[in-house]
């Protein structure tokens, strides 16, 4: 049997403590897509049948309430990057496909999963004056 090897980008959590961080963070942005792609499903819906123009009142507050959950969300994770927005809007839900580059990776990659935005997150290095002692 081959030895499976863990993609460059695909670490492996160095402590279970990492390992449960890891897999509860996938969890939280799986279910925050999958809300992004029910919402937009639910669009279509209201633009057949009654042409819901996205200003329209209740469109405006479906997507309005997303966004705040994308704000908690972001806050939640440390994505000061705003990787979150970029994902769901200009990449949308990965479906284009688009790369990205975290500081501390070599060169960029195409953010398709949750599992790739996920390791965008954590790799993206935010710099931080040093404080003096």
């Amino acid at each position: 049997m081959k030895d499976q090897k863990t993609p460059k980008h695909d670490p492996a959590p160095e402590n279970d403590q990492e390992a449960g961080r890891g897999s509860s963070i996938y969890a939280l942005l799986a279910t925050w897509v999958a809300k992004r792609s029910r919402l937009d499903a639910e669009y279509e819906k209201l633009k057949c049948l009654f042409d819901a123009s996205p200003e329209c009142s209740p469109v405006k507050a479906m997507f309005d309430l997303f966004s705040e959950y994308t704000d908690v969300l972001s806050r939640l994770l440390d994505d000061q990057e705003g990787w979150l927005e970029w994902y769901s809007w200009e990449n949308e839900n990965g479906a284009k496909k688009l790369k990205a580059k975290a500081s501390n990776w070599n060169e960029s990659r195409p953010i398709v999963t949750p599992y790739d935005l996920a390791d965008l997150i954590a790799n993206a290095e935010v710099m931080h004056p040093e404080t003096k002692p």
